[in-house]
């Protein structure tokens, strides 16, 4: 599991951004914006969205920690405006490693942006099929692990090395 850690009024916590954070952040989102995909929230990520930000930080330190929406709410509110701001820029860190690490990310665009956010359109309605990327993960790639505890670099990365080792150049790869 790929991590990364930060801290904010003197603690300290590690954070993940796996499927399962990618599709609850996103199930979040759907209820209060019509539509909301994963495209949409990679694109909300790396345009620095505050509100996406705060939730994918909740979310991202609640999976590996027992920190409560509550709690950690507290903790925000506590911090004096000096300190507000080091963990603003904290938070801004945090996710942009998190996206380095758990997302697959296009370094030779002259703009850093998710390889798989092709052409995204703010009206772009098509989402990621998470059950069909599960069942790629254990019966095509063969994979144990939990496919909730993966990130998208991981299977991204495993699935371009199937594609290279069974020499399948077309985009379109057909499962039997």
């Amino acid at each position: 599991m790929y991590t990364s850690k930060i801290s904010i009024g003197g603690k300290s916590f590690s954070g993940t951004l796996d499927f399962y954070i990618i599709k609850r952040t996103v199930d979040i989102f759907k209820t209060k914006k019509e539509g909301y995909t994963v495209h949409l929230l990679i694109k909300e990520l790396l345009e620095l969205d505050s509100e996406v930000i705060r939730v994918v930080l909740f979310e991202s330190i609640n999976r590996l920690s027992d920190i409560s929406e509550g709690e950690f709410e507290i903790l925000l509110l506590k911090l004096n405006d000096r300190d507000l701001e080091i963990a603003t820029k904290d938070m801004i860190t945090f996710i942009n490693e998190l996206m380095d690490k758990c997302i697959p990310i296009n370094e030779s665009a002259e703009k850093k942006e998710a390889v798989f956010v092709d052409e995204l359109e703010e009206d772009c309605q098509d989402d990621w099929d998470f059950n069909h990327m599960e069942y790629l993960w254990h019966s095509v790639l063969n994979r144990k692990e939990s496919f909730w505890n993966i990130t998208p670099k991981n299977l991204f990365s495993q699935l371009d090395i199937y594609k290279q080792a069974n020499k399948i150049e077309d985009e379109k790869v057909q499962y039997i």
